[in-house]
């Protein structure tokens, strides 16, 4: 029996109201993809497209989950909804299984060009993601398909060349058709697929001579239309039989899911947080109308948050089956916080044993509504104002019971306790995606490094991040896959962004460009945050051509960590770095300067181009490596820009505990060493760099560190605390 080999780009998953699901469940879905050799599906959620945020994203998030293998899926933009579907396209767009947006003009009521679109439209460039739309013939019997003509869009893919659009249905009917047909012949970021009930005889043909068989896309429209239809319409073409079996499965590669983008997963997501508030039962029978009058502080009491952070949900609870039901649902929405709020008296033991079971972060906001007590408080003002008797009860108990939790006093009007707030469910989103992480070495590390040396087995335990062992060969052999159109895109993107070594010939460019794409295929398909390699193992590997520096540069600079000399140890703690602070840098400190009291930084040649000065282009350089025997490679050459920095290393106690070590300096104005041909630059200290540097070793601090921008200490020692880790900040 034939395996499923087929990519169906346009699916249905779901009901809801005004559209029949024909496969109830996902199960019957998966089994009609069997039937029709589909490998992939790519859905929708009917609900997203009904404003059913919440049910539509537990919906998703269970599909994909149930079949990994199976299903990708759409996030949803409603332009009538902008701000929260754009806040939640933004969480969830570098979540695994989720493979671009999906806009519907006509049942949503609002053309493309419309101002309400906007913010989607950049978002989509800059981050170089697929955009799925509704697309359509004038219709005078149905007013709203004018809104998604494809004509609409050439504005659109004008002005964003980076994001990638595809014409669900290529159109519709005739008229439509030709609109496609002429903006794929305008703009190469534009394709469409064949689904919906267009079953012109010709008309596969007369897309794939006019436009190109690669701009045809495989989808059924599945599951409301009939998916065998297309499976025939293609099979009985009468294309050559090479091109109908190239729309199946061949169209969905590197120039739309697997171009050379931003690394979606790691991007740091927006936070998202579920409020919970808590009183006791019997205050909704002594004061009716009491539940609505808390609920409402309560969204007063979060409203100022809702700039930063996701709320899901603001749920209300007096017994144990309302809080368990709750974080059920917080959970679903995979929030990385809970704020507890008591809205009056909380006798615990009715609430506390969901939240001593739950894993959710806890944040209590103790919390009231008058900022003071004067002669004239009364009844009615302690009614509502004594919410910290239920606070202390349900916090006695969850310490007993060994439960972590945090804890954030103060009103709702004072910055600082808002930005407390905000800085705690930020650290626990960090924390998420630290749990959800990945990191691998590529073949052996350089030996004999004994500060690189740690449990790999423990440290998956303690945070949760996925710690693999890759062969070399998985880089030589993306090599080879690497296209023509890729290379050139990025050659091009090059040249305009840094000044060229003269030195440099089109086979070292083209050598180093071939290893960036592969080892951005390797890190997509293994959705990994970190990876290390050492220079002596890879450049003698058959198939590799030249150490990757370069493209671990270019990786760096798209938030992958690294650790040279294949130190996996400071990879994984790079990762920490890179979902707290940002833009992060692997480096070493290499030489001491006593008479400006400083260190000169530098390594091999790895080191985050982004984080360069920016008066200034990066070199990209050529060099003759003379450690080890390898075609040249190349590598940028800069200083970092000057600023304020935290440097973190993360080493191992005489007990195994983990041990946090940070401490806080400057990048110096000073411009590269012209004479050292890799990265360097020079870190300033305040206090003697001696007691400084003394001060590291007798802690245990490693020679390899990473490094990123601004004071981010209290960021380490948040997140040592939520690993139960320890901390030392060291003071620089």
């Amino acid at each position: 029996m034939m395996k499923p080999f087929i990519i169906d780009v346009h699916t249905h998953i779901g009901r809801t109201s005004g559209f029949r699901a024909h496969y109830a469940t996902v199960d019957d879905f998966v089994r009609m993809m069997d039937v029709t050799r589909t490998q992939v599906s790519l859905f929708v959620v009917m609900p997203l497209l009904c404003r059913q945020f919440d049910a539509g994203y537990r919906d998703l998030f269970d599909a994909v989950n149930q079949y990994p293998d199976r299903l990708g899926a759409y996030t949803v933009f409603d332009p009538n909804w902008p701000d929260v579907t754009l806040s939640l396209i933004q969480r969830y767009q570098s979540e695994s299984g989720i493979v671009g947006i999906k806009i519907h003009p006509a049942i949503h009521g609002v053309a493309p060009e419309d101002p309400r679109y906007s913010d989607l439209w950049a978002y989509a460039d800059e981050n170089q993601l697929v955009v799925l739309t509704h697309s359509w013939s004038p219709d005078p019997a149905k007013p709203a398909q004018d809104l998604s003509t494809p004509d609409r869009f050439a504005p659109i893919l004008s002005k964003h060349r980076n994001m990638k659009l595809i014409l669900g249905h290529a159109g519709g009917r005739e008229v439509g058709k030709r609109m496609a047909i002429d903006l794929m012949r305008s703009y190469s970021n534009c394709w469409v697929d064949i689904s919906g009930d267009s079953f012109s005889l010709g008309q596969i043909e007369r897309i794939a001579a006019e436009a190109g068989i690669e701009r045809i896309l495989y989808g059924t429209d599945s599951n409301w239309i009939e998916p065998r239809y297309h499976l025939g319409h293609v099979l009985k073409s009468r294309l050559p039989i090479e091109d109908r079996f190239r729309i199946f499965p061949q169209q969905c590669h590197r120039s739309l899911w697997r171009s050379p983008a931003m690394l979606e997963h790691l991007k740091q997501r927006r936070p998202a947080a579920a409020v919970l508030g808590t009183y006791l039962a019997l205050y909704d029978k002594a004061f009716p109308d009491y539940r609505n009058e808390v609920s409402r502080i309560a969204g007063n009491a979060i409203q100022p948050l809702r700039s930063d952070i996701d709320i899901t949900q603001i749920g209300i609870a007096t017994n144990s089956g309302e809080v368990a039901a709750f974080l059920d649902n917080a959970g679903k929405d995979r929030v990385d916080a809970v704020i507890l709020m008591s809205l009056g008296y909380t006798n615990s033991l009715s609430v506390a044993q969901p939240l001593i079971e739950s894993d959710l972060p806890l944040i209590f906001f103790n919390t009231q509504v008058l900022r003071t007590v004067t002669s004239q408080f009364n009844d009615q003002d302690l009614l509502y104002n004594h919410g910290m008797q239920g606070v202390q009860d349900i916090a006695a108990v969850l310490v007993r019971a060994g439960r972590r939790f945090e804890m954030v006093t103060g009103l709702p009007d004072q910055p600082e306790i808002i930005e407390e707030l905000r800085f705690r469910i930020s650290v626990q989103c960090a924390a998420s995606q630290i749990r959800q992480s990945h990191v691998a070495l590529m073949g052996e590390a350089m030996p004999g490094m004994g500060d690189s040396v740690f449990d790999e087995k423990q440290y998956e335990k303690v945070f949760g991040t996925g710690i693999h062992h890759l062969p070399p060969k998985l880089l030589a052999e993306a090599c080879r896959k690497a296209n023509d159109t890729e290379i050139e895109s990025i050659r091009h993107k090059d040249l305009e962004l840094f000044d060229i070594d003269p030195s440099m010939t089109l086979s070292d460019h083209l050598r180093s460009i071939r290893q960036e794409i592969a080892l951005r295929s390797v890190v997509n398909e293994h959705r990994l945050s970190g990876l290390t390699l050492s220079f002596d193992t890879i450049a003698t590997y058959p198939g590799i051509e030249t150490i990757p520096f370069y493209a671990i540069n270019k990786l760096m600079a798209e938030g992958m960590a690294y650790g040279g000399e294949g130190d996996l140890f400071v990879t994984a703690s790079g990762v920490i770095a890179h979902y707290l602070a940002g833009d992060v840098t692997f480096t070493e400190m290499y030489t001491m300067d006593f008479d400006n009291n400083c260190v000169l930084n530098s390594h091999m040649a790895e080191c985050n181009w982004k984080m360069a000065r920016k008066d200034r282009k990066p070199a990209l350089v050529r060099r003759q490596f003379s450690l080890a025997e390898s075609e040249p490679f190349l590598f940028f050459h800069f200083a970092l820009e000057p600023g304020p920095v935290t440097l973190f290393d993360l080493t191992m106690t005489s007990e195994a505990q983990f041990h946090f070590i940070t401490f806080q300096c400057e990048v110096d104005d000073l411009p590269a060493c012209e004479g050292l041909d890799r990265p360097n630059f020079r870190l300033r200290f305040r206090r003697d760099l001696r007691q400084v540097l003394n001060e590291y070793s007798l802690l245990g601090g490693g020679h390899h560190l990473n490094l990123v921008y601004g004071g981010h200490t209290n960021g380490f020692k948040a997140l040592a605390e939520i690993f139960n880790c320890k901390f030392t900040s060291i003071e620089a």
